[in-house]
């Protein structure tokens, strides 16, 4: 029995048909191959060259993951349309898709991004006191969406990073020295030249005031009830609040030693005595 030629036609086109799509199939494994085999190296390449140049963990992490799904994603996409899938609409569906996730996320991207530059361009580092986004602390580490404080007082604050990048950074301590200003007022009476003497004498064999720049003591003002003065000694920024603090006792006691008056507010009193009396001696309190 004999089958008929267009059986033989048609076994025949499947055949070669088979064999295509298994040939496609093929060089579609092959090309996902290759891609993670290129991702693992381009990933362990950026690794050592971030980490050359100490870039901070958490955005190497971030980087090399981002270059590892970006070469899948150009992987996959090729090896689609080496099968005879249409690869056109589905990049159009997949970027009409990341817009819409984009624009869902738009603030906690903004975050990310702003981690990204902040582990980046390290406006300031963990250990750092800084004052920005309305807050003030102490530095204890940065990741891709937050950065977290450490407030005076003992609180934990999480700031996103986002509120950084919008806003002013003051970095406290970003500089080997910081000026303390010690504000303290003599009486008119007491000899301002003296009172810059003891202040001046209290900073002398302190090692935490440093040589350069030299303390100094000016004149800032008249107030109502005295000299207003500002001593400014220079010290390392780990120790600026301790000199702040002792040094506010000890300008006490030396000036109490010395009989230099801190003065008070004080108020002088006129009673004027009624129409037709005579004016009494001013009483003053």
């Amino acid at each position: 029995m004999h089958l008929p030629a267009i059986a033989y036609v048609s076994l025949s086109n499947l055949d070669n048909l088979l064999a295509d799509w298994a040939l496609r199939l093929l060089f579609a494994i092959l090309i996902l191959v290759a891609g993670q085999l290129l991702a693992r190296f381009a990933g362990r390449v950026l690794d050592r060259v971030l980490g050359s140049r100490k870039v901070d963990p958490s955005l190497i992490r971030f980087a090399g993951s981002l270059l590892y799904f970006g070469i899948m994603a150009v992987a996959g996409i090729a090896a689609l349309g080496k099968i005879g899938i249409p690869v056109g609409s589905l990049v159009a569906l997949l970027a009409a898709a990341g817009l819409a996730i984009g624009l869902a996320l738009q603030g906690t991207l903004s975050h990310l991004a702003a981690g990204v530059m902040i582990l980046l361009f390290r406006p300031f580092r963990a250990g750092d006191v800084i004052d920005g986004a309305g807050v003030m602390g102490t530095v204890k580490g940065t990741d891709l969406m937050t950065t977290e404080l450490e407030s005076f007082d003992g609180k934990k604050i999480l700031v996103p990073n986002g509120r950084f990048i919008e806003g002013v950074i003051t970095n406290i301590n970003a500089y080997a020295s910081r000026r303390v200003d010690l504000e303290v007022s003599v009486s008119y009476a007491d000899d301002v030249e003296r009172a810059r003497a003891v202040i001046l004498g209290l900073f002398e064999g302190d090692e935490r005031i440093l040589g350069d720049p030299a303390p100094s003591v000016v004149i800032t003002g008249f107030g109502d009830s005295g000299v207003n003065l500002v001593a400014r000694p220079w010290v390392a920024p780990d120790q600026w609040w301790t000199v702040l603090t002792e040094y506010r006792e000890k300008v006490k006691t030396a000036f109490a030693e010395n009989g230099i008056q801190i003065p008070f507010p004080q108020r002088e009193i006129r009673m004027l005595p009624p129409a037709g009396e005579s004016a009494d001696t001013p009483a003053a309190s």
